[in-house]
């Protein structure tokens, strides 16, 4: 991966760095992988919690990673803790964990207000 170049890495290096994260979980070094996604998150608070989760998952802890997931505001958060309930044989609280359209709608126009009210402080901020 360190080498890895051409234009769709170098026009897409957040897919390559996440795709990177899945491979190290696949090679058994989810210590490095968790040790690089949690640096990563602290940057971008909640950005990378998905990947975060699914490496304590591949580490053997999935109750470390549901409460992460739980308590995450990522934009696929739903989608991830769905997939991990139903991978660890709990359908019942996979289907609980679907939010429901108006749910899923007011999430949504939360996260637009929320980029908008990051871009006009941007605005603010520069000279």
């Amino acid at each position: 991966m360190e080498g890895l170049t051409g234009a769709y890495a170098e026009g897409h290096p957040e897919s390559i760095l996440r795709l990177r994260f899945w491979l190290l979980g696949e090679a058994g070094r989810c210590a490095e992988g968790l040790a690089e996604a949690a640096a990563l998150n602290e940057q971008e608070p909640g950005e990378w919690d998905t990947v975060v989760a699914r490496l304590l998952e591949r580490d053997g802890r999935p109750e470390e990673a549901l409460a992460l997931l739980r308590a995450s505001t990522h934009h696929r958060v739903d989608f991830d803790l769905t997939e991990m309930l139903i991978r660890l044989g709990r359908p019942e609280e996979a289907l609980g964990a679907v939010p429901t359209i108006t749910e899923a709608r007011a999430a949504a126009e939360r996260r637009e207000r929320e980029l908008a009210e990051q871009g006009e402080q941007g605005e603010q901020d520069d000279p």
